[in-house]
């Protein structure tokens, strides 16, 4: 066909080699995203509350910070919205700071955390590559280094103890807004949240609380659409609307070659398989072209050749074959049947 009818068959071959490198790029960005929300999802807390506490005329110690969260018996309870600086960066960090640590911390790495012990610091590795950090007078050594080139969500995070963190200061800790995290893996954070407020109220009067998160991720929602999902979704429709429109023109082009089929013994059907026969290569050689092309950017140009995409690749490559064959060869059928075997004859 491609020989007979090559401008037909050139226009289909771009149609389809755009949509199925699209299609793997689609995929390839969908694998990608789903990977980093599976391992977000991971090592989130699964339940966990974020409460902003507003002491109005009054503030908190760390004293007495340390004595509002003493009988907490479950769940890891952090500040989050407290300021550090280390001597080895020149940006403002917000770590978590570790107020209370019932259970193990929920990250990434080869152990299991249990206790962040004394004068050490979790920390991801863009924040910094040094084994030792230092802020003021004091130093801390890296206990744990998180990962976040492949997990990005883990970017900019450092994790510290409450002593350590308000050693770090210096001045006395005093202040009249604290935000805390509380979390934890095995119950529900409500009563520990309300055991942190009621403590509260005893000593702080005229104190204000605001809930800014809640949430449970027992059952947790992932999405798998990306902006390249939905560009090889625009291109196939694309593709298969403009070979739709062809595969009308091609059939008229050959109307003459089909009725003197027709008039030679051949059925409706053994025409529309001979069509689906002429677009299915095309299609085929358009999805073979599409892989070349790919690999070749994937392992020359951009070096980001991965077997898994590939693997990945073969099954919905072969829906959108199938699906591309049927809608260009069922869609002119009407056509076909209607053309008469004496119209071969015809000039």
């Amino acid at each position: 066909m491609l020989k007979r009818y090559k401008v037909v068959s050139i226009f289909i071959i771009i149609c389809f080699l755009s949509a199925f490198i699209a299609l793997y790029n689609g995929i390839t960005a969908t694998n990608k995203i789903n990977e980093q929300i599976a391992a977000q999802n991971e090592y989130k807390y699964t339940y966990s509350e974020t409460i902003m506490i507003n002491f109005n005329d009054s503030k908190i110690n760390y004293e007495d910070l340390k004595l509002v969260v003493k009988d907490i018996d479950y769940s890891n309870v952090f500040i989050t919205d407290l300021s550090l600086y280390l001597d080895q960066t020149s940006v403002t960090h917000y770590p978590q700071i570790i107020l209370k640590q019932n259970e193990k911390l929920s990250v990434p790495y080869k152990e299991t955390i249990s206790k962040l012990e004394e004068n050490n610091v979790i920390i991801s590795n863009k924040v910094t590559k040094e084994m030792v950090v230092s802020s003021s007078n004091k130093t801390l050594k890296v206990y744990a280094r998180l990962d976040d080139e492949k997990y990005s969500f883990l970017k900019g995070t450092i994790i510290i103890g409450a002593k350590d963190y308000f050693e770090l200061m210096e001045e006395p800790f005093e202040d009249n807004i604290l935000t805390l995290n509380i979390a934890s893996n095995e119950k529900d954070v409500y009563s520990a949240s309300e055991q942190i407020k009621s403590s509260i109220k005893e000593k702080y009067q005229n104190v204000d609380f605001y809930t800014l998160d809640s949430t449970n991720n027992e059952n947790l929602f992932r999405s798998g659409i990306t902006g390249q999902s939905v560009i090889f979704m625009g291109l196939f429709i694309f593709a298969l609307l403009n070979t739709t429109i062809i595969s009308y023109y091609l059939v008229f082009v050959r109307k003459r070659e089909i009725a003197i089929r027709k008039a030679f013994g051949f059925t409706n059907i053994r025409i529309i398989k001979m069509l689906m026969k002429d677009i299915g290569e095309l299609v085929i050689l358009s999805a073979f072209t599409g892989i070349v092309i790919q690999l070749l950017i994937d392992t020359v140009i951009t070096s980001n050749f991965s077997i898994n995409n590939y693997i990945t690749l073969l099954l919905p490559m072969l829906i959108c074959i199938v699906i591309s064959i049927l809608v260009a060869t069922i869609v002119p059928m009407k056509f076909v049947l209607k053309i008469d075997p004496s119209e071969g004859v015809k000039r």
